[in-house]
């Protein structure tokens, strides 16, 4: 079997110019991926590089290891006035007064001290604090420190051997504690011991939130709660001797007792329980001037170079930093794999504070050449588990002695480097299928050139195919299309003028088909009430079909409507369609509620009814509402023929009964005459003779009579 394969001309074209440029596209796409990914990747490696090289070269190696260095605070006190503590501060040779944050337990600067009390407590003044001066002889002296400025003025004598102090508020009393508990009058320097402390050796003291004083004996490691009312120990409590902290100082809040140590603590002043804490060991504080210099630079470059992580290391052969003094120790290559954590550029949950450390995150042999033998490094793409694929670069930190005190780290992850990879991947399929794009209209255009006239003559054959025999051709440039375009348009006028006679009479004969079928299909039907054995018909003087009044039922609701004037044929036709569909449409939507329809019919076209009236078959009840002077015509077996004014309002209906909503009394007339002559039974046989009556005075009269079952129940009002 032969098969006839025919081309589309535009197509052909199109299909050769566009392979041709995706074959291209593909092609350069390719090969730029791979250039592109392996220079962006070069690119990152140089820029890690740059940023950990000169991170760590503006990182003065001494101020990094204080950074990281626990402080040691000797001595504490609480200031009711600014809810803060307030202690003294030994680390790396220099005595500094330190404010403490109660909740993290971060110590920073505020002044440096000439000397370094003992001990220190809170006095009568907010701005000043009061300490303790001991020699190695046992002399004692109470000064008073100037918060602000750390000056100290020295004031009276204090007994011998005297250790610790605390201002009770309530009393403005001093107890100095030592060889016992002196209570001690500030201004004089006069002492009296307490009866019941000669015995007690006191190392550190504080105030309870209940008003008595806890104090601390080093050497035995208890703590005991002395009541000043009685003058008695009331409770005490032995520390664990291999578990227990080395306490520096004692200070109470009114809620819990603070203790100086490796870190702040809290003790219940109760049950002498230590209360866990998230303090930061060792005081440090992220808030300290040497801290923020550093680290805000950094975050400023992390947020511009679009880093991961930007940090600084250093490394332990465990999971603390030791250090002599405020020296750093220095730790044994073969031993140290435990990288701590000392500045950090980020600030959301994946925050290192200064001296985290990781059990999992240990150094490689790479890492360890770069702290230890100052080698810069560079990893390949790692993939954490927590983080995903990254890389990393790591440059050593210096002090001004040429040793190396840690690393700062600069972490991105490769999905930024695929990004932007895609990113300029991306540049250049979006200019190829630019470039492709033009192609396909400049191809477009040409096939266009060549096929508009051929296909133009196609169009309009289809066209007149169609029936569409008014159209014409414009004559193209080519003489043979011409002569073609000029034969069609002969042909499509003969056949449009044809045509358009034939359509308009047809037309005309569907239009009053379609009018008379609609309105007796919604107005003059009776077949919905069988199962109700009701009967219902529009009884006019006329032609029932070229009266505007009518009715129709959903179900067991009949609506019915009788207009004040009519019209012409085709006016009455229109009118009687639209008011039962809309009657349909408002019973349907409101299940019946005759309020809802009524309040619809009302605002829509209340003045152009004379009545309107819905009738539920179900209940054997009507509801009215009238204009003008209707009449209710009735018809029973037991009373006769009645004619009453119709009023708006709900009225029980008789199944014995036959009633006709009339328009006007002379309506109801009529219906009496007739009434007479059949022995009140009313049939089609009255509308057929109201459309054949010759009296002039009955014209455009309308009623629509009712009929229902029996058998129904009547309603009751």
């Amino acid at each position: 079997m032969r098969v006839n394969v025919q081309f589309n001309l535009p197509g052909l074209v199109l299909g050769m110019v566009i392979t041709s440029i995706l074959v291209s596209v593909v092609a350069i796409s390719s090969i730029v991926y791979i250039n592109l990914r392996e220079t962006i990747i070069l690119g990152f490696d140089k820029k890690l590089a740059a940023i950990s090289t000169a991170t760590a070269s503006q990182i003065d190696g001494r101020e990094h290891e204080r950074i990281l260095a626990p402080r040691t605070v000797h001595a504490i006190t609480a200031m009711p006035s600014d809810e803060e503590l307030i202690g003294v501060d030994t680390s790396f040779d220099q005595i500094s007064l330190v404010r403490i944050d109660p909740e993290t337990g971060a110590a920073q600067s505020i002044a440096t001290l000439e000397h370094a009390p003992r001990s220190i407590s809170r006095s009568s003044r907010d701005e000043i604090a009061l300490g303790l001066l001991a020699d190695d002889d046992g002399a004692s002296t109470l000064v008073e420190i100037d918060l602000a400025t750390g000056a100290i003025t020295e004031g009276t004598a204090l007994p011998a051997h005297s250790a610790a102090l605390a201002w009770d508020d309530s009393t403005s009393s001093l107890y100095v504690g030592g060889h016992g508990i002196h209570k001690v009058a500030p201004q004089s320097g006069d002492s009296s011991i307490l009866e019941g402390t000669e015995d007690l050796r006191v190392d550190q003291i504080a105030l309870a939130p209940d008003g008595a004083l806890i104090i601390y004996d080093e050497k035995a490691g208890r703590l005991a709660k002395f009541d000043l009312s009685t003058n008695e120990v009331v409770a005490s409590r032995a520390l664990d001797a291999q578990t227990r902290p080395r306490i520096h100082g004692l200070a109470g809040d009114g809620e819990v007792i603070y203790a100086a140590s490796d870190l702040l603590r809290r003790i219940d002043p109760n049950s002498f329980e230590f209360i866990e804490t998230e303090s930061v060991p060792g005081f440090r504080c992220e808030q300290s001037e040497p801290y923020r210099r550093y680290v805000e630079p950094m975050r400023k470059i992390k947020g511009a170079s679009d880093l991961t992580f930007l940090y600084t290391q250093t490394l332990s052969d465990s999971n603390e930093v030791r250090f002599e003094g405020s020296n750093r120790k220095r730790i044994d290559n073969s031993e140290a794999n435990s990288i701590i954590y000392v500045l950090d550029a980020n600030t959301d949950d994946e925050h290192s504070p200064i001296g985290y450390f990781d059990e999992e995150n240990k150094a490689d042999a790479e890492v360890r050449a770069v702290f230890f033998e100052g080698q810069p490094h560079v990893t390949e793409v790692m993939d954490l588990p927590r983080w995903g694929p990254t890389k990393s670069y790591y440059a050593p930190i210096f002090d001004d002695h040429g040793d190396i005190v840690g690393m700062a780290g600069a972490d991105v992850n490769v999905e930024k480097i695929r990004e932007r990879t895609k990113i300029a991947l991306t540049k250049v399929v979006v200019t190829s299928l630019g470039a492709l794009a033009l192609a396909f209209f400049a191809s477009l255009l040409i096939a266009r050139k060549l096929t508009e006239p051929i296909d133009r003559l196609r169009e309009v054959a289809q066209k007149i195919a169609a029936g569409e025999y008014g159209e014409r051709i414009d004559p193209p440039k080519l003489k043979e299309p011409a002569m073609l375009s000029g034969t069609f348009n002969e042909l499509s006028d003969t056949l449009r003028d044809t045509i358009d006679g034939l359509q308009q009479t047809n037309r005309q004969w569907e239009s009053d088909r379609r009018h008379f079928e609609l309105v007796n299909h919604l107005t003059l039907r009776n077949a919905d009430l069988s199962d109700y054995g009701a009967w219902v018909e529009l009884l006019t003087d006329g032609s029932s079909h070229h009266n505007p009044s009518g009715w129709t039922n959903v179900d067991r609701f009949v609506v019915g409507w009788i207009t004040t004037e009519v019209g012409e044929h085709d006016e009455n036709l229109r009118f009687r369609a639209g008011m039962a569909s809309l009657l349909l449409q408002l019973v349907k939507k409101t299940q019946g509620d005759w309020e809802k329809i009524r309040a619809g019919l009302e605002k829509l076209c209340g003045d152009a009814l004379a009545v309107l009236f819905m009738i539920d078959l179900g209940h054997c009840k009507g509801e009215f509402v009238v204009w003008g002077e209707p009449v209710l015509w009735s018809c029973a077996p037991d009373s006769g023929v009645r004619a009453v004014p119709l009023t708006t309002g709900t009225m029980a209906l008789d199944p014995e009964t036959q009633y006709v909503v009339c328009r006007d009394p002379g309506f109801a007339e009529s219906l009496t005459a007739w009434a007479e002559d059949c022995d009140g039974e009313l049939t089609s046989r009255f509308q057929i003779e109201l459309a054949q009556t010759d009296d002039s005075a009955v014209e455009h009269r309308a009623g629509i009579a009712i009929r229902l079952q029996p058998s129904l129940a009547p309603f009751e009002i």
